[in-house]
């Protein structure tokens, strides 16, 4: 058999991209990549077909908070129903009065004027 090994100096660039990558998480308003709505629906959506509702309440929260400094970071009907989605199949005792919740602000976003979400 052969093996493709890499050498130590291809490892160690692949660790430190690892690391630099892992900062555009932590502050969301790096030059080279910025965390959008898109970025967020995909990580949402993948939670949401696993009906995990805490980590897709923590995902929106997170959005919450980047998108008062980022206007491509907002939520949207996507956003939205990935957590609806997710709430419905969570076994969370909570969900019904978490997904209310939720109706609730895409019913407030849509009449304050928040075009992006619409209740349907």
């Amino acid at each position: 058999k052969r093996y493709n090994l890499k050498s130590t100096k291809e490892k160690l660039k692949e660790d430190e991209t690892r690391n630099n990558n892992s900062r555009y998480y932590n502050n969301g308003n790096d030059n080279d990549f910025q965390l959008n709505t898109i970025c967020f629906n995909t990580v949402l959506h993948a939670f949401a077909k696993k009906g995990n509702s805490e980590k897709a309440m923590e995902i929106l929260a997170r959005m919450d908070e980047i998108g008062k400094n980022n206007e491509n970071a907002h939520p949207d009907e996507i956003t939205f129903h990935s957590v609806l989605q997710a709430l419905s199949l969570s076994k969370n005792p909570q969900k019904v009065i978490m997904a209310r919740d939720i109706l609730r602000r895409i019913e407030n976003s849509h009449i304050s004027g928040d075009w992006a979400v619409i209740p349907s």
